[in-house]
């Protein structure tokens, strides 16, 4: 059923469902390679997911990683999309 979708499960679960746990700690290690990568080029980093969990999982990755994150875009573009503006591709969700 829709009721048993990953992200209905993740969202009633947050942090303590397993596979999203993996998922951030795999978000995190990825922020630190591409941080060595870049070296001194400071990075600006955004998520486009106003929701919880999603959205403090990315909040705390970026304080604990040290990475510049802009406010707002997430916003943003559920604003543009409630505006009818074309923001997502066809499946809606990407």
């Amino acid at each position: 059923t829709l009721e048993n979708t990953v992200e209905n499960v993740i969202e009633r679960e947050g942090f303590h469902f397993p596979p999203f746990q993996r998922a951030v700690e795999t978000t995190e290690r990825l922020f630190e390679k591409i941080q060595a990568r870049c070296g001194e080029t400071p990075l600006l980093v955004f998520d486009v997911e106003a929701r919880k969990p999603y959205s403090e999982a990315f909040r705390d990755i970026c304080a604990r990683r040290g990475l510049s994150r802009v406010e707002g875009v997430a916003e943003a573009i559920q604003r543009a999309a409630a505006e009818g503006t074309v923001v997502f591709a066809e499946d809606g969700g990407h």
